[in-house]
């Protein structure tokens, strides 16, 4: 759809905000506001966090699309209320300030209960109610986002300051015109929402599949006429008669293992260090690195815990307990604590292995015998004791060539709907930006 332009523009005096239509004004956001503050860690850090209480958000809760809180964590009343100063309210501009999500913002609801935020979550309190979801509007913008680029300007570890947020630049049109702006940009994101919620559950489904396929072949093989017997496990069932099962500590060498339980230094260059989060999507994202360790620290480690191609690494704490994924490359790197390494024995093929471990019934395993406090967690104890098939090495081989190959296509298919969705997460933004900074003339469309 092609729409109108305002009949008259003059220079907002912002290089990253271009034009602005005539008759709006451009107002630094520290003069919108009533408060430019960000959270803190609780006393005891994670360890104070709960099962349930009083919300606490963080910066992986925060998206431009609003709140996701489905891996909520809590704190008691009593940490809540040493923290009263950084509670949030119905209305509040909440915006990501450090990390890999910086920039990302949205707004509180009007029906959040009472929560409270951590350091890495800045709270922006609009002085008039009836400005506050234009100004969030604005902060979603191209021009925000450009400008919050031009503050951190590259540093070592991104990062905004209370000062710089405060400079924002924020072009205001008349109240009406902010009213009629928001209700237009409410009825089309709403339609761009209802799209991408529906390419995710398509995702889902064909993840789903996925592991439904492998869960199948991984235990009850390509020969749908072979002779079955009972694992004698539940969430196993029956599987082929002269296959084994057996603890993984049976089929691994050497024994499973995990990375240093310490924080080491970090710098600008030298080896990778990966954690849980650089697990994803079944492979290791080295984009998501916790950073770089020098070669006497990497030394060290490695004494312990050397990654090398086909080894397994496993997710054994947080939210992504049991995620897998396996060494595809010849590059050295060490891993931290929360990950697993898992190496087969020559008679074990790795990614007969990884697919096992990636079947329904392995990783039903896991949540059964995982711990449940804070978060999940499994230790290495229970995960060397945890079942797998055990085919003869050819079949293993086969089963690997298959699900490679019937993998890829879904996987395809994954990729395009995921290129897709962020299309249409690119089509929102620039609709936004276009809307709030007067590049179109929205208002003889909003009945």
């Amino acid at each position: 759809m092609k729409y109108q332009r305002y009949p008259v523009y003059k220079d907002s005096g912002v290089e990253c905000l271009g034009e602005v239509p005539a008759h709006w004004e451009v107002k630094r956001l520290k003069h919108l506001t009533s408060k430019i503050g960000s959270g803190k860690t609780p006393r005891g850090g994670s360890e104070v966090y709960v099962d349930c209480g009083i919300l606490f958000i963080r910066s992986q809760n925060v998206y431009d699309d609003g709140l996701r809180l489905d891996d909520a964590t809590y704190i008691t009343s009593e940490t809540d209320n040493e923290m009263s100063d950084t509670r949030v309210l119905p209305g509040d501009i909440l915006l990501n300030i450090t990390g890999a999500s910086l920039g990302r913002t949205c707004i509180v609801p009007v029906d959040i209960p009472t929560a409270n935020v951590n350091q890495h979550v800045c709270i922006i309190r609009v002085e008039h109610p009836e400005m506050r979801h234009f100004v969030s509007l604005g902060m979603k913008s191209f021009s925000s986002k450009s400008q919050i680029d031009v503050f951190q300007n590259g540093a070592a570890r991104e990062g905004l300051n209370y000062s710089q947020i405060g400079m924002l630049s924020i072009a205001i049109p008349l109240p009406d015109e902010q009213e009629a702006i928001a209700i237009f940009l409410d009825r089309e994101t709403a339609k761009i929402d209802a799209l991408i919620a529906k390419q995710e559950r398509l995702i889902a489904l064909l993840q789903e599949k996925r592991q439904a396929l492998i869960s199948h072949v991984v235990t009850k093989g390509l020969n749908p006429d072979v002779p079955m017997k009972d694992s004698g496990v539940e969430w196993i069932g029956q599987i082929p008669a002269h296959w084994d099962r057996a603890p993984l500590k049976h089929l691994v060498n050497p024994e499973i293992t995990d990375g240093p339980h310490e924080t080491p230094e970090f710098f600008d260059s030298g080896y990778p260090f990966l954690s849980a989060e650089a697990v994803k999507n079944n492979a290791l994202d080295f984009d998501r690195k916790r950073g770089y360790i020098d070669s006497a620290t990497f030394e060290r480690y490695s004494k312990k815990c050397q990654p090398q191609r086909g080894d397994i690494l496993m997710v054994k704490s947080g939210n992504t307990t049991g995620a897998l994924a396996i060494v595809e490359t010849d590059d050295v790197f060490a891993i931290w604590s929360p990950l697993a390494l898992i190496r087969t024995k020559p008679e074990i093929n790795p990614r007969f292995a990884f697919y096992c471990m990636s079947s329904l019934s392995f990783q039903q395993g896991v949540s059964l015998f995982s711990s449940y406090g804070t978060q999940p967690n499994i230790g290495m104890g229970v995960i060397e004791n945890l079942l797998m098939t055990v085919p003869p090495l050819d079949e293993q081989v086969a089963i690997v060539s298959y699900l490679d190959h019937e993998l890829a296509n879904i996987n395809i298919l994954i990729s395009k709907v995921t290129e897709a969705i962020q299309k249409l997460r690119e089509r929102r933004t620039a609709l936004i930006s276009a809307a709030v900074t007067g590049k179109i003339d929205v208002r003889n469309l909003v009945n």
